[in-house]
């Protein structure tokens, strides 16, 4: 049977393992024998609305993350036969899941040398705007473990959240998913589980529990059901050293490990570079001297945002900022849709498009020939107004978002010059403005 091939060159060798996302796979370069890894998307994964726009936008930022202590991205295709699938480095060695089965333990000055070197990676693709939402022992790997050349790898960056971009789904929107946290339940941050916005702290928490379980050899949290470990994650405060019986380490480090563990994300170091510093003044030395800066012309997450169409230069067109996380703006903005009368038209990253029309909705537009044509509001032809919610957060570590309502007459209609259709489009502004900032 002629073996798998992805992208005419890679040449399947071997399964190496099957997660939620996909299936991963060792194959080897046709052209210069070189080994590699692809993970390849699972069907259902790939057909699921806006993947493919996601997928590229993805790939093409991680392609910027070139960082010793992180596994390499290849190349990806979207539209390759196989499947869609990335292909990145392959490395050889133990992960760190595995040395603590056999060590238990590590030493605070283990611990230094891995953090350094993780630390370094971290603050780099934070840099980048990606955060790997999934950091734990087995996605990091060891490679010529006990030789001068010692290195640490970070596995699985396609899984980071990359776009600047509020995306809501309309099946979120309509009510018709639950929001739902993805990750390790044993090392996920407390408001990942809440639902909140995640930014590059909350993969300091993460680190934070695997710096719990180098030093002490348990985890923070170890609960019978999924469900009780959450509710430990958001609720309960980590143990203490001593409580488990570890006394030999300093309370210095210890404290470093507790900040990590904070419910919330301000309670934390800044970033990454400030927990290396934090912990290396507590183990006695450095354990990061300097952040390598991200490389000049290097892509930013804004850069690839998706394509919006442009703006209706005759559309009305209106902005405000509202301090909301996204669990918060999916409740309020189904709340006004659904008291108004309105219909969800479309959601794509930045970009919620709201129609109001029929007789249910408050906004309705009659036509010239209606009833009410003599408010001036009539437009012939017109079905209703359009909304477009254009909205993207201020960075990477805010909850607070930009919003643009753009508004105009449905069907692609000019605006009409009618004082009172403008008075309808003001209201309309004014009452979505109360939903999403309480006014």
């Amino acid at each position: 049977m002629a073996a798998q091939v992805f992208l005419d060159k890679y040449e399947v060798i071997r399964p190496l393992g099957e997660g939620s996302m996909g299936r991963v796979v060792l194959a080897r370069q046709r052209d210069n024998d070189r080994e590699v890894v692809i993970k390849v998307m699972h069907e259902q994964i790939a057909q699921q609305p806006m993947f493919r726009d996601a997928f590229r936008r993805e790939m093409a930022l991680l392609g910027q993350l070139q960082h010793p202590n992180v596994v390499a991205f290849y190349e990806a295709s979207d539209n390759d036969p196989a499947g869609p699938c990335i292909v990145m480095e392959y490395v050889q060695g133990s992960d760190l899941e595995q040395m603590l089965q056999i060590q238990k333990q590590l030493t605070p000055g283990q611990v230094g040398w891995l953090l350094g070197q993780l630390c370094s990676a971290l603050q780099t693709a934070h840099s980048l705007g990606i955060i790997h939402r999934d950091l734990k022992p087995a996605n990091l790997m060891i490679v010529d473990a006990g030789s001068p050349q010692q290195t640490l790898k970070v596995m699985d960056f396609g899984l980071a959240t990359l776009s600047n971009a509020v995306y809501i789904s309309l099946d979120k929107l309509r009510g018709e998913a639950d929001i739902t946290a993805c990750g390790t339940p044993e090392y996920m941050p407390p408001e990942q589980i809440r639902g909140d916005e995640i930014d590059p702290r909350s993969d300091l928490y993460s680190v934070g529990v695997m710096l719990f379980e180098f030093l002490t050899g348990k985890l923070p949290f170890d609960r019978p059901s999924i469900p009780e470990l959450f509710q430990a994650h958001v609720e309960d405060p980590p143990p203490t050293f001593a409580s488990l019986g570890v006394t030999d380490v300093r309370p210095a480090l210890e404290s470093v490990v507790q900040q990590c563990l904070s419910k919330f994300p301000v309670e934390r170091p800044r970033d990454a570079f400030d927990l290396a510093q934090r912990f290396g003044v507590a183990l006695g030395h450095k354990i990061l001297d300097q952040i390598s800066p991200t490389a000049s012309g290097a892509l930013t997450r804004n850069d690839l945002a998706p394509a919006l169409p442009p703006v209706d230069p005759n559309a009305m067109v209106r902005e405000l900022d509202a301090y909301m996380p996204e669990r918060i703006a999916v409740v309020k903005l189904r709340g006004f849709v659904e008291d108004v009368g309105g219909e969800l038209v479309e959601s794509i990253p930045g970009l919620i498009r709201v129609r109001f029309s029929g007789r249910e909705c408050r906004y309705h537009i009659p036509t010239r020939s209606g009833p009410l044509s003599w408010l001036g509001l009539g437009t012939k032809g017109a079905k209703g107004i359009d909304l477009d919610l254009r909205m993207e957060k201020s960075s990477s570590q805010s909850a607070e978002l930009h919003v643009t309502l753009v508004l105009r007459p449905s069907g692609g209609l000019p605006m009409p010059e009618d004082p009172a259709w403008h008075l309808c489009c003001d209201r309309i502004y004014r009452d979505l403005k109360g939903y999403l900032m309480g006014k």
